[in-house]
Formats: C-alpha cells, structure tokens, sequence
C-alpha cells in the first residue's frame, strides 16, 4: 500500500511538472511573438489602423443616417445623409493620397468607385418613394375602392 502511494505521488509530481513545463513553454513563445510584432508595427502602419477605424465608423454612422431617414415618412431632410457621405469620401480621399505602393493605389480607386455606387444607390433610395399603408390606403379612397 506504501509502495502504491509513492508511485501516485510521483506520477503526480511528474504531471504536475509537465504542465508547469508547458505553460512556461506557451508563456515564452506568446512573449517572442509579441516581441517580433512589436518591432515590426511602424507609427505609420498604428495610423493605418486609425484610420481605417475612422473610415469604417463614418460608413457606419452613414448608414444609420441613411436608415433613419429611410423610416421618416417624410425623407426632406437629407442634410444628414450628405454630411456623412462628404465626411467619408474624405477619409477615402485622404487614405488614396497616403497609398504607397500600385497595390494600394489600385485598392483606393476600387473603394473609390464601390463608394459612389453605394452613395447614388443611397440617393436613389431617398428619391423614391415609399408605400406606406397610409398612402395605400389614401389612393384607394381617392380611385373610389
């Protein structure tokens, strides 16, 4: 029974001691990962990542624009809409100036054009419009039904 006990006790002590292995193994590697990104990431490449926040960010808050006056009965106000377009085509503008190489200058005049298809459907979207059940119901008193 003495002897059964030391030898799980070892075998406990054993895989204790490969597990501890292991995770100074993983914990080792993560930090020579982080090392190697660390000096491979330029200021330039940080911004990069800014400004791409703050291009999806204005698409996003286009969006909403575009959905809110989308759900008004009455789409006069378009104001909105507009701002945040010009704001993003900005952004586009100012990230295809910065493009370095025919890869990202390709890039940026393929977003360019995506862009202005999605803005002139947005305007066509506000253009026509929208069959409520109110106005069904107005023109079927006026045809008389």
């Amino acid at each position: 029974m003495l002897l059964k006990t030391r030898f799980r006790l070892t075998e406990l002590l054993f895989a204790a001691a490969v597990v501890a292995a292991a995770l100074v193994w993983a914990e080792r590697t993560a930090w020579r990962q982080i090392s190697s990104l660390r000096a491979e990431m330029t200021t330039d490449q940080i911004a990069r990542f800014r400004s791409a926040d703050a291009l999806r960010a204005a698409i996003l808050e286009l969006h909403a624009a575009w959905r809110r006056s989308i759900g008004e009965a009455i789409s006069t106000n378009r104001t909105h809409v507009e701002a945040n377009g010009r704001k993003v085509k900005e952004l586009i503008e100012a990230q295809s100036k910065k493009a370095g190489s025919p890869a990202e200058v390709q890039l940026s005049q393929e977003i360019t054009t995506a862009f202005a298809d999605y803005l002139s459907r947005v305007s066509e979207s506000l253009d026509t419009p929208r069959v409520t059940p109110e106005s069904t119901a107005s023109r079927a008193a006026e045809q008389g039904v």
